[in-house]
């Protein structure tokens, strides 16, 4: 601890000058420019983007390593247009030279533009309603009596650190026990999920954005629960009200 401690007193003067160079505030946004960003010493660009997201934020709370992951991609490899949501309505929007971040409300946002993260073990309310625990437990004799509104998946998956999202267009993920990806639009239609619920529907992914559960939907393969496997993490879904579409139905999520 010490010497982290060292290390953030150490760099926090380089950290400050790199902001006054890269970030520019503009109101209640604030913007970030690429080819300045690009310049910045690689180990100092997380540190940098932590500190523009907790500063959109309004404090460190619920801002976790996998946001700044996420904005670091977003910035490298997103294509002009593409749009992450953020913890306290907070939405980045990358441009052709710089990415913003601000309120959703300053932005057209889609139902779909939410994300929030969730520590292992955890608990968090989602913004369209309902929440999402997850925690790590010894692996029940039997799977397949796991309920449709949770999941078990392996332990080293789920890591300590996930991401709750909603859906996007284009979402694939690698159903248990297949081989290839699928569509999640296409998940959505064989479940029968109405066109209206699937923004509400929690799509689970690790870090790096692998899909882990679509909640009540499919599991992914890389969750996969191996027989030697003594723990898992348990990821319980309480859906927010009036999602009643698996109602009568007793198809169970697991990560068997």
């Amino acid at each position: 601890a010490e010497a982290v401690e060292e290390e953030v007193a150490w760099t926090g003067p380089m950290v400050e000058s790199a902001l006054a160079q890269v970030c520019e505030r503009d109101g209640e946004s604030l913007r970030i420019g690429l080819a300045e960003l690009s310049q910045v010493p690689d180990g100092l660009v997380n540190r940098l983007l932590l500190e523009c997201l907790q500063e959109a934020c309004g404090g460190t709370a619920g801002v976790l390593s996998a946001h700044v992951l996420a904005l670091r991609e977003l910035a490298e490899e997103g294509k002009p247009g593409s749009r992450l949501a953020f913890p306290f309505e907070v939405c980045a929007r990358r441009g052709y030279n710089a990415l913003v971040l601000a309120r959703q409300e300053a932005h057209e946002g889609s139902p779909q533009s939410w994300q929030v993260g969730l520590d292992v073990p955890g608990e968090v309310s989602l913004p369209v309603g309902g929440s999402l625990r997850a925690q790590e437990q010894e692996c029940p004799p039997n799977l397949k009596s796991t309920p449709r509104c949770e999941a078990l998946v392996k332990v080293e998956a789920a890591g300590r650190e996930l991401v709750v999202r909603g859906w996007q267009p284009g979402d694939r993920v690698q159903p248990l026990g297949m081989r290839g990806h699928k569509k999640l639009q296409d998940c959505f239609v064989n479940a029968k999920v109405p066109r209206a619920d699937r923004h509400r529907v929690p799509v689970v992914t690790d870090a790096k954005g692998t899909v882990l559960w679509v909640g009540g939907v499919v599991v992914g393969q890389q969750g996969r629960l191996e027989p030697e496997d003594t723990r898992c993490v348990r990821l319980t879904w309480r859906p927010p009200e009036g999602i009643v579409w698996w109602s009568g139905r007793d198809e169970c999520s697991r990560g068997l």
